[in-house]
């Protein structure tokens, strides 16, 4: 259990500076002195495996769900994000010829990648299901992999990448609704649309030749499939175009776009990952380090948000005549979080700790200011956590 509580922590430093502060807060020590030699933890890591953190994750965040009044939903439903990112890892034997088969180097620096997908809660902050492949793989048919965790009443809502018959039959398949931006070449019937001027239609999406095939593979029905078609302005004049299996239902045009809109939170999820919880500062280099790391930051971040719900409602009421809106500063919480990690899992009096936590991140306040954009920065960076490098 201890090995688990120490990787749930989310490994940033050097081995032996975590096991030295784990074993510190443990044992309520002024000074962090040696217990476990680093040697000893990477020999007990071995017999751990990743999907201990994926299980605790899917627990942590269905015992959410159904047991916290504070989670919300629109229009009872959950809002969900598909969507997938690039992950540099360390450039080991053994990672690159699991990662990058194909030796292309396509990372910083020549590294690997993995390629993350995540079915995520925009709403809510929380990570419904995450998988981690080979940098190449097909972001569609890796999404395939979160269609277990979807209910019928979810919304998935997907960007321009990942609408196909194929793949839009299998998330209704599941009872699940969705909303998809497509390009407005995307097919003849979406072309036909788009020429019309009209807000919004029924049409009919025929499956291309690779989709029944794809339809074969997966056990899908490859007829042809009634969808909503929806046009959207942006602010800038251009227009995309939107598809939802909301067909029944007579809605405002615009109401699909304001829910698409809530489809950046996935960004958001990636930047929480990337950034303060350093996905990419990996703590081994073998691949069910790199796995128990994914797993492991996944669920700090879960746990952090399922601490912050009911911080974020005190935190509406206390800021609410105020000029802007305010949320969690993300960070922050995560830090106190990840501090109070070993006690989490293995202290006293969780419920007081837990209220405790609470109230330090209700205090700790970003306000959220609307309509700003940054452009991507797509030019190579130097790696950022070079493995003989680790932080003191």
């Amino acid at each position: 259990m201890r090995v688990v509580s120490l990787v749930a922590r989310g490994m940033l430093g050097s081995i032996q500076r975590e096991l030295d502060e784990f074993f510190a807060t443990l044992f309520d020590r002024p000074v962090a002195s040696r217990e476990v030699t680093d040697g000893a933890f990477c020999h007990a890591r071995l017999k751990l495996r990743h999907t201990a953190f994926v299980e605790l994750g899917h627990l942590a965040v269905d015992s959410a769900y159904e047991t916290m009044e504070c989670v919300r939903r629109v229009a009872g439903y959950r809002v969900l994000a598909i969507d997938g990112s690039k992950v540099n890892l360390p450039g080991s034997p053994a990672i690159r010829a699991h990662f990058d088969p194909e030796d292309k180097r396509p990372g910083v620096c020549g590294s690997p990648q993995m390629l993350l997908s995540q079915c995520y809660d925009v709403v809510n902050g929380l990570v419904v299901d995450a998988v981690g492949v080979p940098g190449a793989s097909c972001e569609r048919r890796t999404a395939m992999a979160h269609l277990g965790r979807l209910d019928e009443d979810d919304i998935v809502l997907v960007d321009r990448g990942y609408p196909a018959h194929w793949f839009l039959r299998a998330i209704d398949t599941t009872g699940a609704r969705f909303v998809a931006r497509v390009s407005l070449s995307f097919s003849k019937t979406v072309a036909e649309f788009v020429a019309s001027g009209k807000e919004t239609d029924i049409i009919a999406l025929e499956a291309t030749d690779d989709s029944r095939e794809a339809c074969r593979q997966y056990g899908l029905d490859p007829s042809p499939m009634r969808v909503r078609a929806v046009r959207v302005t942006l602010p800038g004049g251009e227009t995309e175009a939107l598809l939802s299996n909301f067909v029944d239902e007579d809605y405002d045009p615009g109401l699909f776009g304001e829910l698409y809109r809530m489809r950046w939170g996935v960004e958001e999820g990636f930047k929480r990952l990337k950034s303060p919880l350093e996905l990419e500062n990996m703590s081994g280099k073998t691949v069910e380090a790199v796995l128990q790391d994914l797993h492991a930051k996944a669920f700090l971040a879960n746990m952090t948000a399922i601490t912050a719900l009911p911080a974020r409602k005190a935190i509406a009421k206390a800021t609410a005549g105020r000029k802007l809106d305010y949320d969690v500063n993300w960070t922050t919480a995560i830090s106190k979080v990840r501090s109070a990690g070993v006690l989490l899992f293995l202290g006293q009096d969780i419920g007081t700790l837990v209220s405790q936590l609470q109230d330090a991140i209700a205090v700790c306040l970003s306000p959220i200011r609307p309509g700003r954009s940054n452009p991507r920065n797509m030019t190579a960076t130097k790696r950022r956590f070079p493995g003989n490098r680790k932080r003191i």
